[in-house]
């Protein structure tokens, strides 16, 4: 495989020997950082890397409501980087009875096809919180990139509030690049809380990526983020239908089940779901021959 030379790449794992040049490559031109222990057990291992995922771009956060049309379009400042992953954050309510569930689709302008799609359970109450998150992997980015929101149900009903990052270092390998996902919501009781947990991950240092929503449906609200270890990307104390939502998300974390603990400052229904996305790797199968060979360096 051929790396591109514009792409922080991890490495995770022992690489035979005869990769080393490559390696060696990249190090000399601080694409990765390897570490001093160059041989281990007949391996070049490169436990300590530099190529985390990183925040790439962000655009504003959008407070519609109530809706006037299906459709409604959202534009990144500076255009999310080639072959990054967007994620797309959305959470609202439709008050009409047993038309909770009001998003459609999310696509883009620049060919990148639907969207995979996320969503917390609605309840058949009316005005049921919902928390949505949409993404793309490997995106193509050339010029102004637009989003477009699909919604469906009584316009007049809907309110919601929309945002979107997009993230580099990434794995690309379609939905499995998606590791462990959680949902969940309270409908009754007038919680002041929720908690949702994911299975274990896979790896340490995934993008974990939290979206929750409480409703009020008089009262003014906003939502905390109570688990350690989050930065908070998009924070909505009272949209126009009393609505508190917030969007965080980690990067340093260990492997295992992650959690988000939202409190809220008034009684509501809620909804909520947690997501977590693998970081890349260097494969073994590296293409020696796009790169020169430079000397050893000694450990």
């Amino acid at each position: 495989m051929l790396i591109p030379p514009s792409l922080d790449r991890c490495i995770q794992r022992p690489l035979p020997v005869q990769d080393r040049e490559a390696l060696q490559f990249l190090w000399h031109h601080r694409r990765i950082r390897v570490s001093r222990d160059w041989t281990k057990d007949g391996c070049l291992w490169a436990p300590v890397y530099r190529c985390l995922t990183s925040l790439d771009q962000m655009t504003s956060r959008d407070d519609v409501g109530p809706a006037v049309a299906t459709t409604r379009t959202l534009s990144f400042g500076t255009p999310p980087a080639v072959g990054s992953t967007v994620t797309v954050f959305i959470a609202g309510a439709d008050y009409t009875a047993a038309e909770e569930d009001f998003v459609v689709s999310v696509t883009d302008n620049q060919g990148n096809g639907t969207y995979h799609l996320l969503k917390s359970v609605p309840s058949s109450s009316v005005a049921q919180a919902v928390a949505y998150l949409a993404y793309q992997f490997n995106v193509a980015s050339s010029g102004a990139f637009t989003l477009t929101l699909t919604v469906t149900g009584t316009l007049a009903n809907i309110f919601y509030v929309w945002g979107a990052a997009s993230w580099t270092g990434l794995d690309y390998s379609g939905a499995t690049a998606l590791d462990q996902s959680a949902i969940g919501g309270v409908t009754s009781g007038s919680p002041t809380s929720l908690s949702i947990t994911t299975p274990a991950t896979l790896r340490a240092n995934e993008l974990v990526v939290a979206v929750g929503i409480g409703e009020a449906n008089s009262a003014d609200i906003h939502a905390v983020q109570n688990a350690s270890g989050y930065t908070n990307l998009f924070y909505q104390k009272n949209s126009q239908s009393f609505h508190g939502m917030r969007v965080d998300y980690s990067l340093n974390n260990a492997a295992g089940a992650q959690n988000t603990n939202w409190g809220f400052d008034a009684l509501a229904t809620t909804g909520g779901l947690i997501a977590t996305f693998l970081p890349a790797s260097i494969l073994t199968n590296i293409d020696r021959s796009h790169f020169p060979k430079p000397p050893l360096v000694a450990a």
